[in-house]
């Protein structure tokens, strides 16, 4: 399992709801969700920092991440990013041996 914390900074903290309803109107959000190997992907805006908004996402193998970034929902998150987001953060977690 693959477990990926990623930290958007935003250019506009006035723009953080924008940026979350450009994501679900576009489709980003909902259509990962049903990728194959995904087991959650999820947005969330931390209530004590404004320009932040963070995305949670869980992968069952390094296959199914792979086969993501190759989609098309993530090339528009790419494109979505370069009108909302500052400076982007990623973590990543890989716990071997879990299964679903």
């Amino acid at each position: 399992m693959i477990i990926l914390h990623v930290s958007y900074t935003l250019k506009d903290p006035r723009q953080r709801s924008f940026f979350c309803a450009a994501l679900a109107e576009e489709g980003v959000l909902s259509a990962t969700r049903r990728e194959e190997g995904c087991r959650e992907y999820r947005l969330f805006f931390p209530a004590d920092r404004e320009e932040e908004a963070f995305l949670l996402e869980i992968w069952d193998d390094p296959v199914s991440m792979a086969a993501h970034k190759a989609t098309k929902q993530f090339y528009r998150l790419q494109e979505l990013k370069t009108g909302y987001v500052l400076a982007t953060a990623v973590k990543k977690y890989e716990l071997p041996g879990i299964a679903h």
